[in-house]
């Protein structure tokens, strides 16, 4: 079920399986580092709500790239409270962009980032089955 729509992200919620399904897209391409931060706000919202464990991100067309003081805010931020409720995995649908890609890998090599469990796919459905083992 849609629980948040903007012009960057829409969030899917699966309460029963305590999954969020994060869709970034393409307009990010022109977001500001406070429109992802605030975003990011948005998304913890749901997850402490619902005490969301898993999370697949899709961020293939994400055009955004985070840069590193942004990383280190999601960190203290985002990752510390949602880790709190019990989020611990993390499948993601990589980007084609290099350097948003990269800038996503740079965010879970942080110290937080390192306590969720997280692997990479090139398409949801791979991400999906995953998430669900």
């Amino acid at each position: 079920m849609q629980v948040y729509n903007s012009n960057f992200l829409q969030i899917d919620a699966f309460d029963d399986q305590k999954l969020l399904e994060l869709t970034w897209l393409k307009a990010t391409v022109d977001m500001t580092d406070e429109e992802y931060r605030n975003e990011h706000l948005e998304l913890l919202k749901f997850m402490l709500e619902q005490k969301t464990q898993k999370v697949v991100g899709n961020v293939k067309d994400l055009g955004f790239v985070v840069n590193p003081d942004t990383q280190e805010w999601m960190n203290i931020n985002v990752f510390v409270p949602a880790i709190e409720v019990g989020f611990h995995k993390l499948a993601v649908v990589m980007s084609s962009e290099f350097l948003a890609q990269l800038s996503i890998e740079q965010v879970m090599e942080e110290k937080e980032g390192q306590k969720i469990t997280t692997q990479y796919f090139d398409n949801v459905e791979e991400a999906r089955e995953w998430i669900m083992m």
